[in-house]
Formats: C-alpha cells, structure tokens, sequence
C-alpha cells in the first residue's frame, strides 16, 4: 500500500490475525460480522501489500500476518474531505425521500379527486 493509508476495515483483519493465526475465511467472516465477498477482497489487497500471507493448502487456505507492521483501528481517522461528501449525501438522501413522500400524497389526493 503504497503512500497509502490502510482502511478501518484491513486494519480490522489484520488485528483479527494477530489474535487468531492461522484463521480461514470463514472463521475472519464469523469473527468480524463482514461479508464474505468483502474479506476476499481485503485479504487480497492485504496479500498484495505484504501484510498477509496465505497457506498453500488447495483445500482450505488459513491466513497469518507476515509480521510487516501495519496501524491499529484505534489509530484510524476517516478522511474530513470523504466524511462530508458522506454527510452531504445523506442530506440529499433526506430531501429527496421528503419529496417523494409529498409527490405520492398529492398523487393519492388527486386519484380521489377524480
């Protein structure tokens, strides 16, 4: 990850392997509520930076830290810039289904009217 800052949701696997090494997809999934396809994806990246390195297994792979270091959840502050292009959205969101809910109101009125 280069020049890159690690998201919550890698560090969140990273500090899962360093309690439970040697886990598989299934036991991460089950032990951080996230979808499966979502740890395929951050496991990938995770083996990519050097983070992770998976057992050579064909059945079943289990995963392990590769001891590179990487920055705790705790550390973790969401970017200002994305956090209010995410507070912005979710206002429009707001207006919108506010103006949804009014269209179909005048639409039932004038059903009835007619």
């Amino acid at each position: 990850m280069a020049n890159r800052i690690m998201s919550a949701q890698r560090r969140e696997v990273c500090e899962f392997l360093m309690l439970y090494p040697g886990s598989t997809i299934a036991d991460i999934v089950e032990g951080t509520s996230a979808p499966y396809d979502s740890i395929k994806k951050r496991l990938r990246a995770l083996k990519e930076s050097g983070h992770v390195k998976a057992s050579d297994s064909s059945y079943r792979s289990s995963y392990q830290l590769t001891g590179k270091p990487f920055p705790r959840v705790a550390d973790y502050r969401p970017n200002t810039r994305y956090a209010a292009r995410k507070a912005r959205r979710e206002s429009r969101g707001e207006i919108v289904g506010g103006l949804y809910a009014d269209m179909h109101a005048m639409v039932t009125v004038g059903r009835a009217a007619a």
